[in-house]
């Protein structure tokens, strides 16, 4: 699993940057979902919203995970996660 910092561009709804994490995987979008997407990042901190993304492409997977804070959403990413 690969996590980074996701810098988004557009006039949608303003979240806070800092808070916003992309998520990627090998495999299908199906193998994660929301409930265990959750059940990993809680561990970080507490974890506002959830989009996983689909593709038509089987070989990766990918979400957007908002967090509580900014430092919630540091936190993985400054540790090899690997699951």
């Amino acid at each position: 699993m690969e996590i980074r910092r996701w810098n988004p561009t557009g006039d949608g709804v303003k979240t806070d940057k800092g808070k916003i994490l992309k998520v990627s995987w090998d495999g299908s979008a199906d193998s994660y979902n929301v409930a265990k997407l959750e059940e990993l990042f809680q561990e970080f901190g507490k974890v506002e919203d959830i989009v996983i993304k689909t593709r038509k492409s089987r070989s990766k997977g990918s979400a957007i995970v908002v967090m509580g804070s900014k430092e919630a959403a540091l936190s993985p990413v400054s540790l090899p996660f690997i699951i």
